[in-house]
């Protein structure tokens, strides 16, 4: 019998990015679910949405459509929203997999945690978006989450991203909110993701420790549900056999 799987996205996605993978995990016979944040379709204001939405919106889905046994899939900005969400779900998520996901603390934005370079970046893209949202660089993302991937897969998928809402990499999670669920846990992280300055070791050395768990590694970039969506969609199965 499959798992029930809901995929959460990362920063300047939305639930397409998991499009391959989700074929991929139903045809192993999985029911998957990949929403999309608010604020981050056409046509929403990122200037209108709170990191709390985040939270919400994955409880209305699971409570919503009556699921149960739940495996929430945290990728990169994805590990506030799922970490947050579990507490108000109860006994309806069972495990998490954080996949080179932030793990949160108490009152640290996603600002506060990553390198002083990257928030100086982050905070000069966002005011040129007028401060409500920021965009990541188009070289970034072709050299840090999708390096392994042909030149005409990184130019496609960077138009399909959209600005993220700042307060998402503002906002923290309170101390209830971001409390290491006590269920089933793992981190997955990939053997190629370099999408912080100091590499997979970066992801590996700071957050899987915060989950309490050691690392599980696979071969693929940061963006590997688009790079390699069977590998992401197979390490994801095995995790919950």
């Amino acid at each position: 019998m499959g798992s029930t799987f809901v995929l959460v996205h990362g920063a300047w996605a939305g639930g397409w990015i998991w499009h391959g993978v989700t074929r991929d995990l139903e045809g192993r016979g999985h029911r998957v679910f990949a929403p999309t944040m608010p604020g981050m379709s056409p046509g929403e204001d990122p200037a209108a949405v709170h990191l709390s939405d985040a939270t919400d919106c994955l409880v209305r889905l699971v409570e919503g459509t009556g699921l149960d046994d739940v495996t929430l899939v945290a990728h990169d900005w994805g590990g506030y929203a799922a970490t947050s969400a579990t507490h108000k779900l109860g006994g309806r998520v069972t495990r998490i997999i954080y996949w080179s996901a932030f793990v949160p603390q108490p009152g640290e934005s996603l600002l506060d945690t990553i390198p002083d370079e990257d928030t100086v970046m982050l905070t000069a893209g966002a005011a040129r978006h007028g401060g409500d949202s920021v965009l990541v660089p188009p070289e970034r993302w072709t050299n840090n989450f999708l390096q392994t991937a042909p030149h005409s897969v990184r130019d496609l998928t960077y138009q399909l991203l959209r600005p993220m809402p700042w307060t998402y990499f503002a906002e923290s999670l309170g101390a209830e909110e971001a409390a290491i669920p006590a269920i089933e846990i793992s981190y997955l992280v990939g053997s190629d993701d370099r999408a912080l300055p100091f590499g997979d070791e970066w992801w590996v050395d700071k957050y899987a420790p915060r989950a309490g768990v050691a690392p599980v590694v696979f071969d693929g970039p940061h963006a590997a549900h688009l790079a390699t969506p069977s590998a992401v969609a197979a390490e994801l199965d095995r995790l919950v056999r």
